[in-house]
């Protein structure tokens, strides 16, 4: 809601030509720097200006890199206060407008994006201050803090003083005084190392006055640019910008020239590994299922052939019990039909890359279902906890799946007998790579109603980059993402 309202604060300005804009946004930026303290005008007016820009317009290195550094600055006003809570909306709605803007890199959207997750957090006093009066109440409560941790470390002094038996310490000989004594001064270096408190993770600047931490502004950067696998990094960071080498851990001021070294703290961020399929697991199923239809072990799984010679992909046919209701529809459609081979029905498996990590897919190919039978989509997809991310283990054989899908379907899906019976399902579309992301951690491991399908580039704008996904993929969104859609829609959103 408050990322929709954001967009009710912009105005309606049109220029003609693309560098009329750019001209704008630049004279926007130079007086906004010149700003001290941002208000509602302020934001408002940086959203117009960039608001309406479209791809075609062109906006220079120059100009893009002053637009982040504003940006920058009016992020710390606002994490730091000087930003009035009643602005919070205008203040998302800015960034909102500049997440997805094609002039600016990955990276620094994604920081934006970070930005906007940061302002819809809980506003609480411990995450985010509302004045400058609440800086030094908060400062306050901090020092009070510091100093009864003092007086409580001094009680305890003074209790260990008061409690002291000195009887039962002159009683001890001498020596065993002065060997205690020698013990106690004698630490293992072991223990010393233990008693060290270890830093936190992240990143640090040499400076004159030692090794900094860089804001989290910055640390997000490095974060970004170091799972990309990126060489450099641009950085922003005491009113300055700067280049970091990631090869050679150095970070150089390119006005001045200026080196000062740069390190990480804590284990090094990996990038994430591409998954691997298991071939030699696929062939074992693959053999199971032979085995078993030579044997008639299971007569109810007909054949189980890969489809155009790809193991990735098989074709099975499938009975059911007699007096099922999908084997009576099945009977009663072949002697219409006078066709005896459509008393059974053909299934597509299909086997992503990451098998057996992540479960397969069902598709039934015919004949057609009647609308809403169970838990056979429109499309012919099958749906099944077993199937899901969630409910899937990678110990699952494949004869376990098709018996499991074959006592979902018994006696809850129906053949359709009026429609065009010899029209087949259409062909399971390319599989979609599962986004084992934090925006999205399960793409296509659900089947709900109620969902709302988005082309990979009109999900871009809520999900972040997709660009793994072709154009013509189909993606899921929950209805909690409506509103903005429409939202979108209504301020000229071509979706």
């Amino acid at each position: 809601q408050a990322f929709a309202q954001g967009y009710e604060c912009l105005g309606s300005v049109f220029l003609e030509a693309p560098s009329d804009w750019e001209m704008l946004i630049k004279d926007v930026v130079i007086d906004l720097q010149k700003i001290e303290r941002f208000d509602v005008k302020h934001l408002t007016r940086l959203n117009d200006a960039v608001f309406n820009l479209v791809e075609e317009d062109e906006v220079s290195v120059d100009v893009c890199r002053q637009l982040f550094q504003l940006v920058s600055k009016i992020h710390g006003a606002y994490t730091a206060g000087h930003i009035s809570s009643s602005h919070r909306a205008e203040y998302i709605g800015l960034l909102g407008t500049l997440q997805n803007q094609h002039f600016f890199p990955r990276t620094k959207c994604k920081v934006i994006r970070d930005w906007i997750s940061e302002a819809l957090g809980p506003l609480d006093a411990t995450s985010m201050p509302v004045d400058d009066k609440e800086v030094k109440i908060l400062q306050t409560k901090q020092a009070l803090q510091e100093e009864l941790t003092q007086l409580r470390a001094l009680q305890e002094a003074v209790n260990a003083f008061l409690t002291f038996n000195l009887t039962t310490q002159s009683d001890a000989k001498p020596k065993d005084v002065e060997k205690k004594i020698k013990e106690t001064q004698k630490t293992p270096p072991e223990t010393k190392k233990k008693s060290t408190a270890e830093p936190k993770p992240g990143w640090q600047v040499q400076t004159d006055s030692g090794w900094v931490y860089y804001d989290e502004a910055v640390q997000a950067l490095l974060r970004a640019a170091t799972m990309a696998g990126d060489a450099t990094c641009e950085i922003f960071a005491q009113n300055q910008y700067y280049m970091v080498d990631l090869t050679k851990m150095t970070q150089t001021n390119p006005a001045t020239g200026n080196e000062r070294k740069v390190r990480q703290l804590g284990a090094a961020i990996q990038a994430p590994e591409m998954p691997k399929l298991s071939f030699k697991r696929l062939m074992a199923e693959f053999r199971q299922m032979e085995l078993t239809i030579s044997a008639g072990t299971e007569t109810d799984i007909l054949r189980c052939e890969p489809l155009e010679d790809n193991l990735m992909e098989w074709e099975v046919d499938m009975v059911f019990p007699v007096e099922s209701k999908l084997q009576k529809s099945l009977d009663n459609l072949a002697a219409s039909m006078l066709d005896p081979a459509l008393n059974k029905v053909v299934l597509c498996v299909r086997f992503p890359v990451e098998y057996p990590a992540s479960p397969p897919e069902v598709w039934l190919r015919r004949p057609r279902m009647k609308y809403q039978s169970g838990p056979v989509t429109f499309g012919g997809r099958i749906c099944n906890m077993l199937l899901a991310t969630t409910g899937w283990h990678p110990g699952n054989s494949m004869l376990t799946v098709l018996k499991e899908v074959q006592l979902s379907m018994a006696d809850e899906v129906e053949a359709d007998t009026t429609v065009s019976v010899r029209r087949e399902y259409s062909k399971a579309s390319v599989q979609l790579d599962r986004l084992k992301t934090e925006l999205f951690p399960t793409a296509n491991g659900f089947c709900k109603d109620g969902m709302t399908a988005l082309s990979a580039a009109e999900a871009s704008a809520f999900l972040g980059d997709l660009s793994r996904l072709e154009k013509s993929d189909k993606i899921c969104l929950p209805l909690a993402h409506a509103s903005m859609i429409y939202q979108r829609a209504e301020q000229g959103a071509v979706l």
